[in-house]
């Protein structure tokens, strides 16, 4: 995700686990124009496709392992 606007300077950065039904809502919760990195412990219950799906601007590092 680019970062422009007053947030250019902020990268908000997250680490995830099997977090499918929380994921969404705190993403949606991130003021616009913030960068986001989300780095996935080899999450299981679809976490990862519901980012690629529905926040194609997260910077996604998915890991094959917790």
């Amino acid at each position: 995700m680019l970062a422009c606007g007053p947030f250019a300077d902020i990268t908000v950065s997250i680490v995830t686990y099997n977090s499918q039904d929380v994921i969404g809502d705190c993403l949606k919760s991130l003021p616009e124009g913030v960068a986001v990195r989300v780095f996935d412990n080899a999450s299981s219950d679809g976490t990862v496709e519901l980012i690629h799906s529905q926040f194609p601007a997260v910077q996604l590092v998915a890991s094959d392992e917790n």
